[in-house]
């Protein structure tokens, strides 16, 4: 096979797997709070570099977090249309030797703005505020980071094998709360229950990474490409490639 179907089929096995379904429950659940996401496109599913790989969009990026991190952000999200609906939230990561927690500071919130109550006769029976809230928790881990941080307990010299690869997987649960109106306004409807619905999702996230050759260190011998474009540009500006995919499972949903 030419190289110029085998470098077109990696990158479309990069760009088409991210793409996994998943059940999906409430708008806020569709909101990527990670601002950094937000300035590349949302692109960030295989992004396994940087300072806050985004673990929204992919669990197992957790296993590559450091440090201990906190993020808060207050975001209008249609300025356009209203200028009541934002979307804000708190949370902390902590990492270190190849396994990320995250949590949430307090539920994440969309607030869809204030709305008024009326009556069959259009007589105002009161403000109100719709939103949806998530209180959420995660863990991901790196497979090849934690085994040579373990083995360093025991082994003065391991070698670096993350240097070529490695595997990391996640987990995420998230816990929604979905309000769209009180219970004063259902019972004037004739309308029976809270107008509240709770929903608790599971994602499970996986990160496959192949980096075979350096090629900052050491640049791309000309016979393996010479003839072969393609080939060039995919050693030379990634030297490998790394996929992703995020599955959510709806577990249980209560009005």
């Amino acid at each position: 096979m030419c190289w110029k179907y085998v470098a077109t089929l990696l990158w479309l096995t990069v760009l088409v797997l991210p793409q996994c379904s998943y059940a999906q429950v409430g708008i806020s659940l569709s909101i990527d709070p990670s601002i950094r996401s937000a300035g590349i496109g949302y692109a960030t599913t295989s992004v396994f570099w940087g300072d806050d790989p985004n673990y929204w969009a992919n669990p197992a990026l957790l296993g590559y977090h450091k440090g201990i991190r906190y993020e808060w952000s207050n975001t209008q999200l249609v300025p356009d249309l209203a200028d009541d609906v934002f979307f804000e939230e708190n949370r902390m990561t902590f990492g270190a030797w190849g396994v990320g927690v995250a949590i949430s500071g307090k539920p994440y919130r969309l607030d869809y703005g204030e709305s008024e109550a009326t009556d069959s006769q259009g007589v105002s029976l009161g403000t109100f505020n719709s939103y949806e809230e998530i209180d959420s928790w995660g863990i991901g881990i790196s497979v090849l980071e934690l085994s040579e941080n373990v083995a360093r307990l025991f082994v003065p010299e391991v070698p670096s094998l993350k240097r070529y690869g490695d595997i990391s997987v996640g987990h995420m649960e998230k816990d929604i709360v979905i309000n769209l109106a009180p219970a004063f306004v259902l019972s004037d409807q004739g309308a029976a229950g809270t107008g509240e619905v709770q929903a608790i999702t599971k994602d499970f996230g996986v990160h496959v990474r192949a980096t075979p050759w350096n090629a900052i260190d050491y640049p791309v011998p000309e016979f393996l490409t010479r003839n072969h474009s393609s080939l060039t540009a995919l050693l030379e500006q990634s030297g490998g490639t790394a996929v992703g995919c995020e599955l959510r499972q709806v577990l249980a949903e209560l009005q």
